[in-house]
């Protein structure tokens, strides 16, 4: 289990997502559980990733480099199936149904990767130590249990000043 800890838009989710193509691209199968971006808009992402071009400048090209950008997408299209996988549920989750899709994805799907954004989307309050403490736990025996590697992404506290620097105990909860 890691834990991908960071401020509100240093680009945690970024970096999973470019991590999830890395994987993929070495044969393993990937999940991706992002709780705050909807799926269409992380393949987006990683398509944009993926091909190094943002298909949303294609205006300022001509017709033969918008089709060579619309081909590498599709490339990319192709290149995802039975690769990456997406768990399509926006807002709050019950952890123990977090859980369940992480079992599903490695028993089912053969994934051998689950990427969960964000701890907080997945425990009710946060001070909920105990709460978080299960989910984590249960994370735990899940990626043990089914031989796959869980990647948590985790919100960090707000810094006392600007130039603070966060560490271990800048990580909310326990």
């Amino acid at each position: 289990v890691t834990i991908w800890g960071g401020e509100n838009g240093t680009g945690k989710s970024l970096v999973t997502g470019q991590v999830a193509l890395h994987l993929a691209a070495t044969d393993q199968k990937v999940c991706l559980a992002g709780f705050e971006m909807e799926p269409m808009r992380t393949l987006g992402r990683m398509g944009r990733q993926f091909c190094g071009f943002d298909a949303r400048d294609a205006a300022g090209h001509d017709e033969r480099e918008r089709a060579a950008l619309i081909d590498r997408y599709e490339d990319f299209r192709d290149w995802t199936l039975g690769r990456i996988w997406l768990y399509d549920k926006q807002g709050s989750v019950k952890w123990p149904n977090v859980v369940a899709m992480i079992r599903y994805a490695a028993l089912e799907m053969g994934c051998s990767h689950v990427f969960v954004d964000n701890l907080m989307k997945c425990v009710a309050n946060e001070d909920d130590y105990n709460g978080q403490k299960e989910f984590i736990d249960n994370v735990t025996a899940a990626a043990r249990d089914y031989d796959i590697h869980a990647h948590i992404v985790h919100h960090v506290k707000k810094p006392a000043t600007e130039h603070a620097k966060p560490n271990k105990d800048s990580l909310k909860g326990t």
